[in-house]
């Protein structure tokens, strides 16, 4: 069975993946291969429970979409299936600041993309909201919804939401190896700090943001029009509109 790992980048997917495999003992797979990143060496893969498949995608997407066993994947992409799939949501303003250094540090990806040009979506070919349209989380059947912030604020109630909806015992107490994961690639695991991210705003850029994704925004709490550079709303708990949850 084929379980989906969905989410906008830079939204959460690889630390949903390290704790699929620390605390259920679980690997997982990407889409892309992760070749270039998590994918680049044994001790980084290991650090997340990443896993290579050696055939072509729409061959391993055969295969694995028959198979008995749960096969957890990773994606950016929209839908393509009913598949089950767990959707991770991240604050855009936080996303795509960790897009913007990613790009500008990674010695094989590198790019200098703007920040209008990061919420336009022109880096991976899609927007935050889009990503949102496409998979509809909220009301997808056989999703669970999963808030970045609520992972690293509540994970013993996350662990418990994504042990139901697998259907998986966890086998072992979590505990985050961000720093160890960071100084293994420095260049992928940058500071995981919403606040630090959000400082880095500008007003004429929150505004083309808000002007981009705002219903989006105001539908999932976070933020308001009333933010401003320097100035936004504390991420010291999750938004409460919309709490994590299956369907």
């Amino acid at each position: 069975m084929l379980v989906w790992l969905s989410s906008y980048p830079r939204s959460g997917n690889t630390l949903t993946r390290t704790i699929l495999n620390r605390v259920f003992g679980l690997e997982t797979y990407s889409e892309y291969n992760d070749r270039f990143d998590l994918g680049i060496s044994e001790v980084v893969s290991s650090s997340v429970g990443h896993r290579t498949y050696a055939e072509t995608w729409d061959d391993f997407y055969s295969r694995i979409s028959v198979d008995d066993t749960i096969n957890l994947v990773k994606t950016h992409g929209p839908a393509q299936d009913d598949n089950p799939a767990i959707y991770i949501v991240r604050d855009p303003r936080s996303a795509i600041i960790s897009q913007f250094h990613y790009f500008r540090s990674h010695p094989l990806t590198r790019a200098d993309f703007s920040i209008p040009q990061l919420i336009d979506g022109q880096s991976f070919g899609s927007d935050w909201s889009s990503n949102l349209d496409a998979w509809h989380p909220l009301d997808r059947p056989h999703t669970l919804f999963l808030r970045y912030e609520e992972i690293l604020s509540e994970p013993d109630r996350i662990i418990a939401l994504i042990s139901d909806f697998l259907k998986m015992p966890v086998v072992a107490a979590w505990q985050n190896p961000f720093e160890s994961q960071k100084e293994l690639l420095p260049t992928f695991f940058r500071t995981a700090s919403d606040q630090a991210n959000l400082a880095e705003w500008t007003a004429d850029d929150l505004h083309v943001l808000w002007e981009r994704h705002g219903d989006w925004m105001s539908r999932l709490g976070y933020g308001d029009d009333s933010a401003v550079a320097g100035n936004s709303r504390s991420l010291d708990k999750p938004p409460s509109q919309i709490v994590s949850h299956w369907r």
